[in-house]
Parts: structure tokens; C-alpha cells; sequence
């Protein structure tokens, strides 16, 4: 799960980020749960990446904060 997660936050960093971001954070705390903790760290870090970089995500929030 740590790799799948990984892998999956690496590609949502430049693809579909506002699926694939909040999944990789799914995966690396699966990971994290089942001992693949540096995986698991590193596929929460990309997520993070991903999300913060995701003009989708970005637009949610802002339309959010506007209420």
C-alpha cells in the first residue's frame, strides 16, 4: 500500500490531482497502519503536495471560505 500511495501522489502532483491526492492520503495511512511507515510517510508527503498544488482543490476552498 505504501508504494501504490507513493506512486499515486507522484502522478496526482501533475494529473488529476483532485482525485488522485486524496487517495495517495488514503493509501499512506493504510501504509502506516500496516507497518510501511517510511512509504506510507512519503506517500502523506506527496499528497500534500498534491493537494496544495491542485487549482481544483484551491477553487473548493475559496468558494467555501466565501461563506
Amino acid at each position: 500500500m505504501g508504494i501504490a500511495g507513493f506512486v499515486i501522489g507522484l502522478i496526482g502532483i501533475f494529473f488529476l490531482s483532485f482525485i488522485l491526492s486524496p487517495l495517495a492520503l488514503i493509501f499512506g495511512i493504510i501504509a502506516i497502519f500496516k507497518k510501511e511507515t517510511v512509504w506510507g510517510i512519503f506517500a502523506i508527503i506527496f499528497a500534500i503536495i498534491g493537494m496544495a498544488t491542485s487549482p481544483v482543490i484551491k477553487g473548493m476552498f475559496f468558494y467555501l471560505s466565501l461563506f
